[in-house]
């Protein structure tokens, strides 16, 4: 991360698996619904998907958009 190693690999994520499956689906999108209106805090950060420090209805519909995307 800092340069300081000359370790190389491959890391992925997915923007939207609230419950890290692998698959953007139903689940992170009910997961999502559950937590509007909440200011970000450690337990359900990874909810805010746009990053803007609360969890909204912008947050849901990019989730929407990935429904079906996984990780190979």
């Amino acid at each position: 991360v800092n340069g300081s190693s000359r370790l190389v690999f491959s890391m992925g994520f997915l923007v939207g698996d609230a419950n890290s499956n692998g698959v953007v689906n139903a689940r992170d999108l009910s997961a999502t619904k559950s937590k509007l209106n909440q200011q970000i805090n450690s337990a359900n950060f990874f909810y805010d998907v746009n990053l803007d420090g609360v969890i909204n209805f912008f947050d849901v519909v990019p989730i929407r958009g990935r429904a079906g995307k996984a990780i190979q």
